[in-house]
């Protein structure tokens, strides 16, 4: 512990830096000044600083402020903690005693001079070792007034915090190496021409055709035959008793049996055969008997698995028992439909509560377990473009920008096709993949993740920038732009299609007595709003009666969901053509 100076050590120190004498015996009044003190408060420095011309120096450099004639050189270092102070007259190193040293220049925003505060000095100027400064200077630091001083614009250390925050905010630009509040390096196209080239099927059906022509087109012949031949040769391999081998008609009654029981639901699959009236299905009771029904789904296969490879094996592929359904199932959507120029990427998840490695937990989701699958739909209808089933980590390895990866994938087939548009969330976005999809002629909205890399500075700050509702703030690099948005809380945009600056917009919200009101916004936000939803849209459709039943075998899950995706693209395409008798979800799977 350092050694507490002498009353001569003090005084010397004090005659050599202030030009002032200390006496234990003298009143504290007989040194004050018979001038009308002036205040050094926070207002004056905040224009003292904005006065100067060089931007780099308010930020970046020491500010020196001289003192006032009328004001004691410690009450200036008091009432200016944020800014360095050169003493007018340092103490030379070799007269001060018990290895004190008084430092050139008090540290930046604290008010120290190594290690002991300027209270420190007051206190034992003010008399004999007092501590009254200290207490004092405490009072300040904690955000009160000090007690001698009953003016408004006495000094506060809070008041000038406030005042560095501000400019802080305002040079907040100078600060950022690449993001700046500039215009694009290319020109936009309007908002509007995103809803330029609606869906619409590459062949459209007569106006008469039954919904089963419809379904057809997405459930094909090259799928009945590739299901019939791996049924057929599973049952072989196994040596099913019982079993007789089905064709394409028996084929179709089967998934007809399947899809009624989507919208009539029973508790138990026996129940349709039932003798009781009240829970007998004649229209499937009198296609099928009970026991061909159960035997044709034990036997129901999509691949070989006698060519699946070894766990060990680079070619292993843990969707190998349903790849072939999902490869055919991915080029007939792209084939059947033409694409639109608005389009949004999301999960989409399966219900599954069985054993799996390909099994995901999502406690945040609706659907909590189960597999996760990547869709590109569109953003009107959701109609169901693409897909991927995810398949989990590659071992141990932990994966890098995985949504960049999956939006990356998904995009392919839409470079080149012009002024298209694709909306996506947090778990995709970032800066990285914004650019590559402008570099590809893809223009991109989305929610981006406070966390992500190469964001302004103005995100990563830990000051709040404190925005009121409605209000936002924006940054530009190169080809994307960066939006904080305040809704209810903080919202996050990155955009290469719509410059945060123009077409300043508002949405709706709804307030808690149930009026409503308009928020002003960018467009980036209004346009995420109603893009957005393609894929929640295609999972509302798909789930209202969903064929989906329980099962311990996983790819069966996954299959069920492929026979839904291919019911809902089929209704879609038929409610795009005006000729045709309209149809609900539910008359157009009972037709």
């Amino acid at each position: 512990m350092s050694k507490a100076l002498k009353d001569h050590e003090i005084e010397a120190a004090l005659l050599e830096m202030f030009d002032f004498s200390y006496d234990p015996n003298q009143s504290e009044d007989d040194n004050e000044s018979d001038e009308e003190e002036t205040s050094y408060n926070a207002t004056k420095l905040k224009r003292t600083l904005e006065e100067i011309d060089d931007p780099g120096l308010r930020s970046t450099e020491a500010i020196r402020v001289s003192p006032q004639p009328s004001t004691s050189s410690a009450d200036i270092l008091l009432s200016a903690p944020s800014a360095r102070v050169e003493c007018p007259s340092p103490l030379p190193e070799e007269e001060l005693s018990n290895g004190h040293q008084v430092a050139r220049e008090i540290d930046r925003g604290t008010g120290r001079r190594n290690g002991r505060g300027i209270g420190w000095v007051r206190g034992r100027v003010a008399g004999r070792g007092s501590t009254r400064g200290t207490r004092q200077k405490r009072r300040v630091r904690k955000g009160g007034k000090s007690p001698d001083r009953e003016d408004s614009d006495s000094t506060d250390e809070n008041d000038l915090a406030e005042a560095q925050v501000d400019l802080g905010e305002n040079a907040s630009d100078e600060d950022e190496d690449m993001w700046k509040k500039s215009s694009w390096t290319a020109d936009r196209p309007e908002p509007d021409i995103f809803d330029s080239i609606p869906l619409s099927p590459t062949r459209m059906l007569p106006s008469n055709a039954r919904p089963i022509r419809h379904f057809e087109k997405n459930f094909t012949q090259d799928v009945f035959e590739l299901i019939v031949r791996e049924t057929n040769l599973y049952a072989s391999q196994n040596n099913i008793l019982g079993w007789t081998e089905i064709d394409i008609k028996e084929l179709k009654a089967f998934f007809g049996i399947i899809i009624i029981m989507g919208y009539n639901i029973l508790p138990s699959m026996e129940l349709y055969w039932s003798s009781d009236p009240a829970f007998r299905v004649d229209e499937i009771a009198s296609t099928m008997p009970y026991r061909r029904f159960k035997l044709i789904l034990r036997c129901l296969h999509l691949n070989d698995n006698s060519k699946q490879p070894l766990r060990s094996s680079p070619d292993y592929d843990k969707l190998f028992k349903i790849r072939p359904l999902v490869t055919l199932l991915n080029s007939t959507f792209q084939n059947n439909a033409n694409n639109s120029s608005s389009q949004s990427i999301d999960e989409s998840m399966i219900v599954f509560k069985g054993r799996s490695s390909l099994k995901q937990y999502m406690p945040l989701k609706p659907i909590k377990r189960g597999f996760k699958v990547w869709c590109r739909c569109d953003s009107s209808t959701g109609y169901l473009y693409e897909f991927d089933i995810y398949t989990g980590k590659d071992g141990d390895r932990v994966e890098d920008n995985l949504g960049a990866k999956v939006v990356t994938k998904l995009t392919e087939k839409l470079t080149g096709m012009g002024a298209v548009h694709v909306t996506f969330d947090n778990f995709f976005c970032g800066y990285e993949i914004m650019k590559s999809l402008f570099d590809n002629c893809i223009y991109a909205s989305g929610t981006v993740r406070r966390q992500r890399a190469d964001l302004p500075k103005i995100v990563k700050s830990k000051k709040k920038l404190k925005l009121k509702k409605g209000e936002h703030k924006w940054r530009v690099k190169g080809d994307v732009a960066f939006v904080i948005w305040q809704d209810t809380k903080e919202v996050l945009f990155l955009t290469n299609a719509f410059h945060p600056n123009v077409n300043i917009t508002s949405v709706t919200r709804t307030q808690k007595d149930g009026t409503k009101t308009d928020v002003g916004c960018p467009a980036v936000v209004k346009q995420y709003t109603k893009r957005m939803g393609g894929v929640d849209h295609f999972d509302h459709i798909k789930g209202t009666y969903s064929v989906g039943r329980r099962s311990r075998r996983w790819w069966l899950r996954i299959f069920y969901f492929l026979l839904d995706a291919c019911i809902t693209n089929a209704f879609i395409l038929y409610s795009k053509n005006s000729n045709s008798t309209k149809l609900s979800n539910l008359e157009f799977r009972i037709v």
